[in-house]
């Protein structure tokens, strides 16, 4: 018989008695907030399985950077967490989140004039 456990934010799947348990650490997911396409601010709903930090960039599709955001606070469970564009220029750009317990996470964002 195989059971799937969820502890203290790990799947935990047993199979063929205690002594055989595979655990895993659920992770961390980000994805792009409402309104998208962005223009003033960009609002990422993260939703993190321990607290951590983490430094955000944004990237132009030639890998220029035209914003950087660092030791961002992730909290525990989900978030919102909003970032102020400035005087970023309109067009297609790519969400380079880097989290201080070893995540790497890009998701592409169009940023409105």
């Amino acid at each position: 018989a195989v059971e799937i456990l969820e502890i203290d934010g790990l799947v935990q799947i047993n199979m063929c008695g205690p002594y055989n348990a595979i655990r895993f650490r659920k992770p961390t997911t980000i994805q792009i907030g409402a309104p998208h396409p962005v223009s003033s601010e960009l609002q990422l709903m993260v939703d993190a399985h321990t607290a951590h930090t983490g430094s955000i960039r944004l990237v132009d599709p030639n890998g220029a950077l035209a914003a950087e955001w660092i030791s961002v606070s992730l909290p525990e469970g989900l978030s919102t967490i909003t970032l102020p564009l400035g005087n970023i220029s309109a067009g297609m750009y790519i969400v380079e989140v880097h989290t201080s317990i070893g995540g790497v996470f890009t998701v592409p964002v169009v940023v409105l004039p």
